[in-house]
């Protein structure tokens, strides 16, 4: 088994791939290394690819005319991005940055799409995987409407937040604070005066960089 192909292995949307086909993609794909803050992709490329994120991190994003600037997504290591190709290719909208040093596998579009013709079950899988990433955005954008901005940001540190062999709560990657505010759609400001409120209330703790999330951290304000 060759390293693109473990790595497909690994990609939970990808686990129904037959052996055959695992290694058919794999002749297709690439692996490519990117360093922190490096464009993926931009506004204006074309769709051609969907991308898996084998080590390190990235964010998805939008700017608008003004240059502010929201986070649609965060991905981590061994998620897909960048999927809804498979829906419509066309020029991208967003912008997708590492965060850290990446090891990325980029796959052609039109070889998961054959793939997906041959084996419903790998297409059933790639449209939940979407449908999935819909979901969580339609979530974070009624959150951002209804709800107020305290609870955005537990929302947001709640979903981003896992836990570790020990049974604590964090959240696995530094962010500042102004891309937590990108993600919450409130300013910097804001969020830096509701972590100090949530740590006077015993909801977060700093863990030296770490950010600690307490068990209480998930209830409505």
């Amino acid at each position: 088994m060759t390293e693109l192909t473990e790595y497909l292995h690994s990609c939970e949307a990808f686990r129904a791939l037959f052996p055959s086909q695992a290694k058919e993609l794999a002749e297709q794909a690439s692996i490519n290394l990117f360093a922190k803050g490096e464009d993926v992709f931009a506004p204006g490329d074309d769709s051609l690819n969907v991308y898996l994120l084998i080590s390190g991190s990235a964010q998805i994003s939008h700017t608008d005319p003004n240059g502010k600037r929201a986070i649609l997504q965060v991905v981590g290591a061994g998620k897909l991005f960048g999927q809804c190709a498979l829906i419509d290719i066309c020029t991208r909208e967003a912008r997708c940055t590492t965060t850290l040093d990446s090891k990325i596998v980029s796959i052609p579009v039109h070889a998961i799409k054959k793939l997906m013709i041959e084996n419903p079950r790998l297409a059933s899988d790639l449209m939940m995987d979407i449908g999935n990433i819909m979901r969580a955005l339609a979530h974070r954008l009624a959150s951002v409407l209804l709800r107020p901005k305290r609870q955005r940001l537990l929302d947001l540190l709640e979903n981003l937040a896992i836990k570790d062999d020990e049974g604590n709560v964090s959240i696995p990657e530094v962010f500042s604070h102004q891309e937590l505010s990108e993600m919450i759609g409130a300013s910097r400001e804001t969020v830096t005066v509701i972590l100090g409120q949530l740590k006077d209330d015993g909801l977060v703790a700093l863990d030296g960089r770490r950010l600690v999330i307490t068990s209480e951290a998930d209830k409505p304000a």
